[in-house]
């Protein structure tokens, strides 16, 4: 580039050789601040989290899988169950405030261990002319790694899960995301609205069988359809649908004591949520759906439930212990 211009011109010559002029505009923007100045900022420069149609975060703690089903969140791992929308809504936020401090133009050959690794992915449905409807999916990596600096500000990261980081970001960022699940677990029970609940059946464990239907406003007692306690049965329903709960996983079935199973069905008597009500280990009430349980007080349940206290339920009977096969030469013979 020529140093002085000309009416607002001013010349160029390439390596090749020909020469010409372009406007002193040009050289400044390509010069002022540099190629430097164009980098995207963004740790996912290819998604913007805000479009993303699925989120895993992957570390020592496990990997949770969040997916966007039209305009709802779920959790599809470690287990399948509704998210708070208002928790997944913190973390996409945080995503995308995420600035880079600054980028590793010369970066060490061997990468540090992973910290926490972050994986976005957005799906583009777009019509063809046939009338077919392809779906592409676009991928992004965001892994975090040691610190980058001696205060421990930054966190060294990459787009890539193996190769040398090549920039840095707040670290901050580790920490300001869950990765327990229980942080993204809906604190309500039950997806049913309180207007299509039209019947409550009530399955105790000791073999009592209870049920309320509700029919032009009042509710009545099954079979018999004597009038029922209406302010109970609004009591319960309050209490699945709008009652929040502390959720958390559970993957074994003695986790909570079950004492009742409630059923919940709407005006044509087709299940919307089944639910198992019981205690834990510790005495607190639970209510379990799948592979999700729900804790409350104790003393909690709603007395149209009428479950049993968990003082008066016997002691549970320990598994029996099955003996190891024997092996070698104690193995009967054939």
């Amino acid at each position: 580039f020529g140093e002085t211009g000309v009416g607002g011109m001013i010349g160029v010559v390439s390596d090749a050789g020909p020469s010409g002029a372009i406007e002193v505009r040009t050289r400044d923007a390509l010069l002022n601040p540099g190629p430097e100045g164009w980098r995207v900022m963004s740790p996912f420069p290819n998604i913007p989290p805000r479009e993303a149609s699925r989120i895993r975060i992957e570390s020592s703690d496990g990997t949770i899988q969040l997916a966007r089903v039209e305009t709802r969140w779920v959790m599809t791992s470690p287990v399948s169950a509704r998210c708070d929308e208002a928790a997944v809504s913190r973390l996409i936020d945080t995503l995308a405030g995420t600035k880079i401090v600054r980028f590793i133009d010369t970066p060490e050959s061997e990468p540090s261990p992973q910290r926490l690794a972050i994986g976005l992915e957005r799906d583009i449905r777009r019509a063809e002319a046939s009338g077919r409807v392809s779906v592409s999916t676009t991928r992004q990596g965001l892994y975090l790694r040691s610190p980058a600096d001696p205060s421990g500000a930054t966190l060294a990261a990459s787009h890539a899960e193996s190769g040398p980081s090549r920039f840095t970001v707040p670290a901050a960022l580790a920490t300001s995301i869950p990765t327990a699940p229980r942080a993204y677990l809906h604190p309500i029970p039950t997806n049913a609205s309180p207007g299509d609940i039209a019947m409550i059946r009530i399955r105790h464990a000791d073999g009592r069988d209870e049920a309320v239907r509700r029919r032009l406003g009042e509710w009545v007692t099954l079979p018999d359809h004597v009038p029922a306690d209406a302010e109970q049965c609004e009591r319960a329903i309050e209490f699945l649908t709008a009652t929040p709960g502390e959720p958390q996983e559970s993957f074994r079935g003695d986790d909570l004591r079950s004492v009742a199973r409630v059923e919940l069905y709407n005006a044509n008597s087709q299940p919307l949520e089944m639910i198992s009500i019981g205690y834990t280990s510790d005495g607190r009430l639970g209510l379990r759906v799948n592979q999700v349980i729900w804790l409350y007080p104790r003393d909690s349940a709603p007395e149209l439930f009428a479950i049993a206290d968990v003082d008066s339920l016997p002691e549970p009977r320990p598994e029996p212990v099955t003996p190891p096969a024997p092996q070698g030469e104690d193995a009967p013979s054939k």
